[in-house]
């Protein structure tokens, strides 16, 4: 199957231009992850959340990442077994946005301002581009760890 082509428009010159114009960047439909994750890939129209609370409460295993093939955006989440209660595990949300946030500054033009808005939002050039939300296993006790918690990203 031939890769699909996605057209983005860039603010500057490119390497084959000088003026303004769009890039072709080819992009791959398949996935590779290091060996720490398990890879499942769903259905550009599956609900990523309710899959990923789906698969944690099946027993999942740490680090289970969930993709979801779209060609407009990446949807993804990463279902973790942290060790520590609800608080210290809710950081996880700040890592997520920070990694999220070097990954768009890693692809989008250089005049592009990615910034973050409280308590989970992403957004380029002061437009909303992007979020990050956490699922939660259900609990008994506040300072017990979680049985899982997924961490689920949209731009």
């Amino acid at each position: 199957m031939p890769e699909p082509e996605y057209s983005v428009l860039v603010s500057g010159p490119t390497e084959d231009r000088e003026e303004k114009g769009t890039v072709t960047i080819s992009m791959n439909r398949s996935l590779r992850v290091p060996p720490i994750y398990r890879l499942v890939t769903l259905d550009s129209n599956a609900d990523l959340r309710a899959e990923a609370r789906r698969l944690a409460e099946e027993g999942a295993e740490d680090g289970t990442l969930l993709w979801s093939v779209q060609d407009d955006r990446l949807t993804c989440a990463v279902i973790l077994k942290p060790e520590e209660p609800l608080a210290t595990s809710l950081q996880v949300l700040y890592v997520a946005m920070l990694g999220l946030g070097d990954a768009l500054g890693a692809v989008v033009p250089p005049l592009v301002e990615v910034t973050f808005v409280w308590p989970n939002r992403v957004e380029a050039n002061g437009r909303h581009v992007g979020e990050a939300q956490i699922e939660l296993a259900k609990r008994d006790i506040a300072n017990t760890a979680l049985e899982w918690l997924a961490v689920c990203v949209e731009v």
